[in-house]
């Protein structure tokens, strides 16, 4: 079980032409087309890895209290 180890994040990143696309132009999805699916999802998946930050900074605060 890789939970044990390594956070597993909810956030999921679709398969796109888009995001393929953004590749070969030498631009992020978020340049090449920031309303696209995958931008979003990628979007996403950075909103919760800064939450899950906030999240471990705050425990690690209050054990140290």
């Amino acid at each position: 079980n890789y939970g044990q180890y390594v956070k597993i994040y909810g956030a999921e990143i679709p398969k796109a032409i888009n995001s393929a696309k953004s590749t070969t132009t030498g631009k992020s999805i978020f340049e090449f087309d920031k309303n696209s699916t995958v931008a979003r999802a990628y979007e996403n998946f950075a909103k919760e890895v800064l939450a899950d930050e906030r999240t471990r900074k705050k425990n690690a605060i209050a054990q140290t209290r």
